[in-house]
C-alpha cells in the first residue's frame, strides 16, 4: 500500500472511531488482487453495562458495485435525455422545413435547430435548379 493510501486509511480510521453516531465514511481501499475497491464504514459504540469489554464495533462493506450501479444509471438517464431532445430537434426541422416555401427561411431555421444537436461554426448549403 503505497504511504499516501495509509495516511488516508489512518484518517479515516481516526473519524470512525471519533464519531459512533452511524455515520458513513467512504474510502477506497486495495483488494488483495490488487484492483481498488470502495468502502463504506460505519461504526457504533456498544452499551457500557455488561460484561463486555468497553469498546466500539466498526462494520465495513464493499460499495463498488452500488456505485458502479448508480453511474449507470446516471449515464443512461443522460443518454435517454439526450435521445428525447434530438427526436423533438428532429421533430422540429420537419415542421420547420414543412412550413414555408421560403428556402432562405426554411436555412436559417433548419441550422438554428441543427446547432442545439450539433455544434458547428457555419453552413454551407448548395441549391441546384
Amino acid at each position: 500500500m503505497p504511504l499516501g493510501d495509509a495516511a488516508e486509511l489512518q484518517e479515516v480510521f481516526s473519524r470512525v472511531v471519533s464519531n459512533t453516531a452511524g455515520i458513513p465514511h467512504p474510502f477506497r481501499f486495495r483488494h488483495k488482487d490488487g484492483r481498488w475497491v470502495l468502502m463504506e464504514t460505519i461504526s457504533t459504540k456498544p452499551p457500557e453495562e455488561g460484561p463486555e469489554l468497553p469498546g466500539i464495533v466498526v462494520n465495513a462493506r464493499d460499495v463498488t458495485h452500488r456505485l458502479q450501479a448508480h453511474e449507470s444509471l446516471r449515464e443512461a438517464a443522460e443518454s435517454e435525455r439526450r435521445l428525447a431532445q434530438e427526436h423533438e430537434i428532429i421533430a422540429e426541422v420537419g415542421r420547420i422545413i414543412s412550413s414555408t416555401l421560403n428556402i432562405e427561411e426554411v436555412f436559417e431555421l433548419f441550422a438554428a435547430e441543427l446547432s442545439r444537436l450539433i455544434e458547428f461554426d457555419m453552413v454551407a448549403t448548395s441549391m441546384v435548379d
